[in-house]
Parts: structure tokens; sequence; C-alpha cells
């Protein structure tokens, strides 16, 4: 996989390296230490039309990810299951 990640440790982090590049896919934490991960995801989805990752602990919802997520992570993740997950969400 040709990736290049931009670790950005918090939610006003991810909207500077957001303004500052183009991402095909950015993964989140549900819980960053300055906001909520899912509410990042839609800010940067709906601006720059990413693919989104989210990283949680908790069980995806009965009625589905929300519409800022296009993939549902539940921890702990694997390396090799982190990798095809960004690698499903690189090319689709």
């Amino acid at each position: 996989m040709d990736t290049r990640p931009v670790l950005a440790p918090t939610c006003a982090a991810a909207r500077d390296a957001a303004r500052l590049e183009r991402f095909t896919v950015v993964v989140a934490d549900m819980v960053l230490p300055d906001g909520d991960g899912l509410e990042l995801l839609g800010e940067v989805k709906r601006a720059y039309g990413c693919r989104t990752i989210l990283l949680t602990g908790m069980d995806e919802p009965d009625d589905g990810a929300p519409a800022a997520v296009d993939l549902w992570v539940t921890k702990p993740v694997h390396v090799a299951s982190f990798h095809a997950a960004v690698g499903r969400m690189m090319s689709a």
C-alpha cells in the first residue's frame, strides 16, 4: 500500500492538515483531546470528499454507522486488519 500518514493528535491539528493537503482517507479516534472524532470526520468528509474511518471502543450502532463514517472499526484492531481497512477505503 503506497500511503504517507500524517499524524494529527487533535481535531484542530487535523482540520489544519485537511486545509493544507488533499487526503484520500482520514482516520480518527472517536475521542480526541479537543473534540469528537465523529464530528471531525463529518466535517472533513463534507468539505473535502475524503473517505473516513472511525476507530472506537464502542460497537457500531444497530442502525448502522452515521453518514460521516465510511468504515467503523472497533478497537482493539490488529495492524493487518487496519492496513486492510485503509486499503479498502483507498480503492473505494
